[in-house]
């Protein structure tokens, strides 16, 4: 409950596919509904107790999950990160990394969902204990893997986003 006294509710009865009530469905979207993170649901805002008529409310464990953490990856390891489990699809959204070659040259490749390059880290964009950050949205539906290489040098690796149920 907010200072105002109005309760958030995660409506998952009656929605339409961008996640708004449906017309005609007792479901009315009122000035105060808006969307939230979740894929198929609505968030409504509104007096305490209050959900849209014909909904179902039910409490939403958060999805967000780090799907990838090690420290000193090295090139020997090849090619490493999650392959996508059936029946969910992940959003890469924020990753992070460390340099720890002390010296000479060091390389850390992030593959996309295709197996191209999603961005290629190297020495003269992150020295020795420097940190690299990337920020942005890409999708990995079952069976693809949330690529990382090390071509040289090693790396601390950090990689999160959302976990959804396909």
């Amino acid at each position: 409950m907010d200072a105002a006294g109005d309760a958030r509710v995660v409506v998952t009865g009656a929605l339409g596919a961008h996640g708004e009530p449906r017309r005609g469905s007792g479901a009315a979207r009122s000035s105060g509904a808006r969307r939230s993170a979740g894929i198929g649901a609505s968030t409504w805002r509104g007096p305490a107790g209050s959900p849209p008529a014909g909904a179902s409310c039910a409490a939403v464990a958060p999805y967000s999950s780090q799907f990838y953490a090690v420290a000193g990856l090295a090139p020997a390891g090849g090619l490493s990160g999650p392959v996508v489990l059936a029946g969910f699809v992940y959003v890469l959204k924020d990753v992070q990394v460390v340099n720890r070659n002390p010296g000479g040259s060091s390389a850390l490749e992030v593959f996309n969902a295709a197996g191209g390059f999603l961005a290629y880290v190297d020495s003269t964009v992150c020295d020795h204990n420097g940190a690299w950050h990337w920020s942005g949205m890409q999708v990995f539906n079952a069976g693809q893997r949330v690529g990382f290489q090390v071509a040289a040098g090693a790396w601390d690796v950090a990689a999160s986003g959302y976990k959804l149920t396909a």
